[in-house]
């Protein structure tokens, strides 16, 4: 390959730097190596950290590395698994994803079979294959079976590519499983509050330094709460930021010291703010002023309160009928997810239903992965609560709390708090959860090339490992009257300037687990993984139940100047999202565990990465994304990648994705390379513009290197054209060219 492609994937992986203020947030701080072979011990073993190892022993404020462990001659990777149980386990099930280098695996020829480390056999199997373009395996779900786990014991697992997959568990068609999902939906009132009558820029009649506005709540029960603000110098006037801190005055207020009203402040309600009661169900309440001055006031009830009502789905009949069809050789498409020797998935969906009226809820829909092992006898089930059908009119969030049951026994409750529209969130349950911790032999998972060579020997600090857990607590703490919605370190105001945690190749959550392999990690990447699923971006399509598919649906588009949406929601949420700051979110919770909801929430985000183009500038059909600025390119681009990589070949949306991707590539390669639209030296441009900023331009680069490692057509040709000038700018320095102060090129002619 060409030096200075190499040198680009090289120095590209560093930078993070966010635009809409040109601020810097350093997040994903690896260094991309991705000249480094796997490392080989002298008889051919292959340790997890041997550059960890090799290195001197660490200061007592770096993280002590993990306990290299040793892969199997001539095994294709392997996995490591510890008890984290202080009693013996038995028959411990296992399920997690595993990436795999080209060549390594010919699933259409062989099954895999795996050993442990004392050389005995491990039963398992091998799902949802996704094939490299050789047609060998990149990713496979493995489930497996450890027959025993001692405390704090070990246990190495190789994998190998020979036998033949065995025959699958059969369940009993009659089990006893009876989960029950039970939402209790409120309708709470709901009353907005306006300071001022300002009018777009024109400032209205002001409120006056020094002036008292009172502000009185009274509940059904006859409870009367009185609030006070005597306006400061900040606060006056009758325009748009002193009658925001009004609003956002009073709001922290009645939030501090109310025991009954809690208020809520949206992202961009600006002069506005909304009152409910704390209980849900307390029923109505009044809200009167008290003020002498002559600006305005004003109250408004946007949610009338009704009777809570209770909605609920009882999957059992699904699953009888689930299980005879995987227990039978008939079509399990949308239903059995897999089935083999070790473990059965499938998916159960259906919305909730009233216990009163018996009719289907219009929006909230319950969604269960449920996995079985031991024929039966011990389950791990997903369960998903989805308010995202993409074309029902008048989406809308929902008050509610959740409780799920098993034979009528409450496993999990879930207190009250608002769903919002085009969201969704989940629970994992297990009958009886085992308690281990795995990890990947991690320079077999960077030679996969699902992603980046990170530096391994780069120090990560118990001091940083340990901040993550805390704050990722305290971010619950303060963030626990949202429930599931909780942005916790993501920022729900994608177009705000300043650093955040999530940009770069990969957010700081997932380098940090991709570097070091440990649990706090691994916890901070899965929690800010489920709290993107709060925002309203997901579409799902009520025909096919799948993420609504942008070539098929080519006349829709959710951007705000289209002019033929899918029904939308004047609901507020927390969240503001775009493309140009947008994060790899849950690919590599997917690469890891193999969940299918994760997989599902990357197809969501390709989809409107897609969607949120005008029709016009994304040419319909061809879904094609140049007329977005070039920082927003690279992320879309990124989350296409991620999705054809992942999805399993088998999967309805695989070609769908597959032929959006390569769209893309084959309109990059024929506006660059073929027709030469742009700059000479070879900088990319937005093509709506006649400028580029070359930092977005290395942003472009880190996503182009990852396609042309994985031998996307055309990739390798367009990185190639591209590192003239980002490579050159670094090269260059001799000649006066100053690398890091180039903010934008503009295209003449």
């Amino acid at each position: 390959m060409p030096a200075l492609v190499l040198v680009s994937w090289l120095l590209v992986s560093t930078l993070t730097a966010c635009g809409g203020g040109d601020d810097i947030g350093v997040t994903s701080s690896a260094v991309a190596r991705e000249l480094q072979e796997a490392s080989t011990t002298s008889a051919g073993q292959r340790t997890a950290t041997d550059d960890a190892d090799a290195s001197p022993s660490p200061s007592p404020s770096r993280a002590a590395p993990k306990k290299p462990f040793i892969c199997a001659r001539d095994s294709l990777t392997c996995v490591e698994v510890a008890s984290t149980a202080d009693t013996l386990q038995t028959k411990v099930p296992l399920t997690f994803g595993l990436p795999l280098k080209a060549g390594a695996w010919k699933h259409h020829a062989s099954a895999l079979y795996a050993t442990d480390d004392l050389g005995r056999s491990i039963p398992m199997q091998a799902d949802d294959i996704s094939s490299h373009r050789d047609g060998t395996a990149r990713f496979a779900v493995i489930s497996a079976l450890v027959s025993s786990l001692q405390p704090g014991e070990r246990r190495v697992i190789s994998f190998f590519a020979g036998g033949n997959r065995g025959a699958a568990q059969t369940l009993p068609e009659v089990h006893d499983w009876n989960l029950e999902v039970v939402a209790t939906v409120y309708s709470p009132q709901t009353v907005k509050v306006t300071f001022g009558d300002r009018s777009g820029q024109r400032a209205g009649t002001p409120f006056k330094e020094g002036e008292t506005i009172g502000l009185s709540l009274t509940s059904s029960q006859g409870v009367t709460e009185k609030y006070n603000l005597t306006v400061n110098a900040a606060q006056a006037g009758g325009g748009y930021s002193t009658l925001q801190g009004i609003a956002s005055a009073f709001a922290t207020l009645i939030n501090e010291k109310s025991q009954v009203f809690v208020t809520e402040k949206p992202l961009k309600s600006y002069e506005n703010f909304f009152i409910r009661t704390k209980d849900p169900g307390m029923g109505k309440f009044g809200v009167t002023f008290e003020y002498r001055g002559i600006a305005s006031l004003v109250s408004s009830t946007v949610a009338e309160f009704a009777q809570p009502e209770i909605w609920s789905y009882k999957p059992q009949n699904d699953l009888i009928a689930a299980i005879k069809s995987s227990n039978t050789p008939i079509s399990r498409r949308g239903i059995v997810r897999f089935t083999g020797p070790v473990a059965s998935e499938f998916h159960l969906a259906a919305p909730l239903v009233n216990q009163t009226t018996g009719k289907p809820h219009p929006f909230l829909t319950a969604r269960l992965d449920s996995r079985f092992y031991e024929q039966g006898k011990r389950s791990r089930t997903d369960v998903v609560l989805e308010n995202n059908w993409a074309f029902k009119q008048n989406p809308r969030n929902i008050r509610y709390e959740l409780v799920v049951k098993q034979n009528g026994k409450k496993l999990f409750h879930q207190p009250s708090f608002e769903h919002f529209h085009h969201a969704r969130w989940h629970k994992p349950l297990w009958s009886e959860k085992p308690q281990y911790v795995l990890r990947h032999q991690i320079q077999d998972f960077f030679d996969s090339k699902a992603v980046h060579n990170y530096d391994l020997t780069l120090p990560i600090t118990e001091a940083t490992l340990n901040a993550e857990q805390v704050n990722l607590e305290k971010a619950k703490k303060t963030q626990g009257h949202l429930g599931p919605m909780a942005n916790l370190f993501l920022k729900p105001d994608f177009l705000s300037t300043g650093g955040r945690a999530e940009n770069g190749p990969l957010p700081r959550w997932t380098t940090l687990y991709l570097l070091t392999q440990d649990e706090r990690a691994f916890e901070s990447m899965l929690e800010n993984s489920n709290a993107i699923t709060g925002v309203p971006i997901h579409y799902r399509d009520e025909a096919t139940d799948l993420p609504l598919n942008p070539i098929e649906h080519s006349s829709y588009s959710t951007h705000v100047n289209s002019r033929k949406k899918p029904p939308t929601s004047e609901d507020p949420t927390i969240w503001a999202p775009d493309q140009a700051h947008q994060a790899s979110y849950t690919y590599l919770p997917y690469l890891l565990t193999g969940d299918r909801f994760y997989l599902e929430e990357m197809m969501f985000w390709a989809s409107w990465n897609v969607l949120n183009q005008t029709v016009a500038n994304r040419q319909g059909s061809l879904a094609l994304i140049s007329k977005d600025q070039i920082r927003a390119q690279a992320w879309i681009l990124r989350s296409f990648g991620e999705v054809y990589r992942s999805l399993p070949d088998l999967h309805p949306m695989k070609q769908v994705y597959s032929e959006i991707l390569q769209n893309n590539l084959d309109h990059f390669f024929e506006i660059y390379i073929t027709k030469k639209l742009t700059s000479p030296l070879g900088a990319i441009t937005h093509l709506s513009s006649s400028s580029s900023s070359p930092w977005q331009m290395d942003y472009f680069m880190t996503t182009m290197s990852l396609l042309a490692q994985n031998r996307d057509p055309h990739a390798q040709e367009i990185l190639n054209w591209w590192g003239r000038f980002t490579v050159g700018r670094f090269l260059s320095v001799p000649r006066r060219f100053v690398w890091n102060l180039t903010a934008r090129i503009h295209r003449s002619g």
